[in-house]
C-alpha cells in the first residue's frame, strides 16, 4: 500500500494505461522497492519489500520510519552499520549499488539505491531515494562454494606443485594465476610481465617448436586438449622440466580459442629419474660402461658408418685371465673391485671415439672406428702393458696383480657385421688363451 496516494488529474486512456502497467510493474517486481522522501519518510512500497522484510500490520498501520528501519536493523548481523548509512543514502545524488547485508537467519540482500526525481502531484523533500532490495542468498552461498573450491584447488594444486593460469588469448595476457605459476621458474609477480610472449621466451629453444605446435594445434581446434613437456630457464639460469596442460573454454566464431585455462607442474625430478633409467638400461651398473645390448646397438651404428664413408674399424676383444682364481682368493668384492680397475686402466688407453662395453662377465669388447689393424694393434699392446704394470687396489689396500688376454679382428668382407667382427675377435682371443694368455693375437684372413 502507498503511504502517499498522488491526486488524480485529467488522463487520457493511454495515460491511464500506461499508469496501470507501471504500478503492476512496480507490484510485481521481483525486487523489493520502497521510496523515501528526502527526510527519510516512506511513500510508497510494494509487496515484495513487505514479504523481504515481514512487516507486521500494525507497525505498517503506524508508517513510523523509525520503527520500520529499527524492525529492519533487528534483523540483520550489523544493525549499526545499517542505521550509520541512512543519511548518507538519503543525501546521495548519485546511484548506488551492491551493498551487501547480511541477516541473522542466514540470508543475504544487496542493496540498491537512486535518486528520486520531482514527482508531478507529490510533495517530496528534496533528496528522495528509490531504494531496491534484492535476496542474492542463493548466489552469496554459490559465490561462497566456488570461493571454497576454489581455496580447495589451490591446495591441491600446491600440494601437487603445480601452477595453474588463466590465459586471455584476445589481449594475450595471463590471468588468475597462482603463487606457483612465478616461483616454479624462481620468479616473483612483479618480475615478470603477465603477457604470453614474455613467459614463451623463457622456453629452451630446443623445445620451443613441438611445444608452439602442441600450442597452435588446440588453439585452432585440431587437438581436443593442450599437452607438452618442455623446458624453461629457472631465474638462476638453470633449466626446470615442465609438463603443461590446457583446455580452451572460450571459442570465438571462427573456432579458434579465447580464453584457455590451463596447469604447469614441474617434472625435473621424473625427468631425471627417466634419464637414469635410459642410463641404467644401456650401463653395465658394476663398471659404468655400455652394458653388452648397448654396446651392440652402438657398434652397429658405428659400423654402418664406416660403410657409407669406407673407413676402417677393428674391434678388440678382451678377457681378464685366471678370474675365477681372483674370485675364490678374494672374493665377490675383490673380483668386482678388479673389474673396475680394468676398466680404468683401458679408458686411459681408449680414445673418446672408441665404443667400449663389457659384453661378459669379464669379458670385454672396444669398436675402434677409424683404425686397421696395425692401429688396434698398437692399442692391445699398450693395453696389456698397462694392465700388467697396475694392478688392482682392493680393500684395505691390497694389491691384486691381473692380466689380460686380447683377441683383434678387422672389418672385411668375410666379417662384415658386429657378429661376424665378433667372431673374428674371439677366435683370436682363444687362441691368446691357448698360447699363454697375457697375449695378443690377430684374426686371421
Amino acid at each position: 500500500m502507498p503511504a502517499t496516494q498522488p491526486q488524480a488529474g485529467a488522463e487520457g486512456p493511454d495515460d491511464q494505461r500506461a499508469a496501470a502497467l507501471a504500478r503492476a510493474s512496480f507490484d510485481t517486481a521481483p525486487d523489493g522497492i520502497v521510496v523515501l522522501d528526502g527526510h527519510g519518510r516512506i511513500l510508497l512500497w510494494n509487496p515484495r519489500f513487505l514479504a523481504l522484510w515481514n512487516f507486521p500490520p500494525a507497525m505498517l498501520a503506524r508508517r513510523d520510519p523509525d520503527e520500520m528501519r529499527g524492525h529492519t536493523a533487528a534483523q540483520l548481523q550489523d544493525p549499526a552499520a545499517y542505521l550509520a548509512s541512512i543519511p548518507s543514502l538519503l543525501q546521495n545524488a548519485q546511484a548506488t549499488g551492491g551493498q551487501s547485508v547480511a541477516l541473522r537467519d542466514g540470508r543475504v540482500y544487496e542493496r540498491h539505491a537512486s535518486p528520486l526525481g520531482p514527482v508531478p502531484g507529490v510533495p517530496t523533500a528534496a533528496g528522495g531515494v528509490i531504494v531496491r532490495w534484492r535476496d542474492i542468498t542463493l548466489r552469496h552461498r554459490a559465490e561462497q562454494r566456488l570461493q571454497e573450491l576454489s581455496t580447495l584447488l589451490d591446495l591441491a594444486l600446491s600440494g601437487a606443485d603445480m601452477a595453474y593460469c588463466d590465459v586471455d588469448l584476445v589481449s594475450r595476457k595471463v590471468r588468475s594465476v597462482n603463487e606457483r605459476w612465478y616461483s616454479i621458474v624462481g620468479y616473483s609477480p612483479q618480475e615478470l610481465a603477465d603477457d604470453v610472449e614474455a613467459w614463451d621466451a623463457l622456453v629452451h629453444p630446443d623445445d620451443d617448436a613441438a611445444r608452439a605446435a602442441a600450442w597452435q594445434a588446440h588453439l585452432t581446434g585440431q587437438a581436443p586438449r593442450y599437452e607438452a613437456e618442455f623446458r624453461m630457464r629457472h631465474k638462476a639460469g638453470h633449466w626446470v622440466w615442465l609438463q603443461a596442460r590446457g583446455l580452451a573454454t572460450e571459442r570465438g566464431p571462427d573456432g579458434r580459442a579465447t580464453r584457455l585455462v590451463g596447469t604447469r607442474q614441474d617434472i625435473s625430478r621424473a625427468k631425471e629419474a627417466e634419464a637414469r633409467l635410459r642410463e641404467l638400461a644401456h650401463t653395465d651398473e658394476l663398471t659404468g660402461i655400455h652394458n653388452r645390448r648397448s654396446f651392440l646397438d652402438r657398434a652397429a651404428e658405428e659400423l654402418q658408418r664406416a660403410a657409407r664413408h669406407g673407413h676402417p674399424v677393428a674391434l678388440l676383444m678382451m678377457d681378464l685371465d685366471h678370474f675365477k682364481a681372483i674370485n675364490d682368493q678374494h672374493g665377490h668384492a675383490g673380483g668386482d673391485c678388479v673389474l673396475r680397475s680394468f676398466v680404468q686402466t683401458a679408458r686411459r688407453v681408449m680414445r673418446q671415439s672408441d665404443v667400449f662395453g663389457r659384453v661378459g662377465g669379464e669379458e670385454f669388447a672396444a669398436l675402434l672406428p677409424h683404425t686397421g689393424l696395425d692401429g688396434a694393434r698398437a692399442i692391445g699392446e699398450r693395453l696389456l702393458q698397462r694392465t700388467r704394470s697396475h694392478p688392482a687396489v682392493l680393500d684395505g689396500g691390497v694389491r691384486a696383480g691381473y692380466s689380460v688376454s686380447i683377441g683383434v679382428a678387422a672389418l672385411t668382407a668375410a666379417a662384415p657385421g658386429i657378429e661376424g667382427l665378433m667372431a673374428a675377435a674371439d677366435g683370436a682371443l682363444y687362441r691368446a688363451k691357448a698360447q699363454g694368455r697375457d697375449r695378443l693375437e690377430i684374426a686371421s684372413g
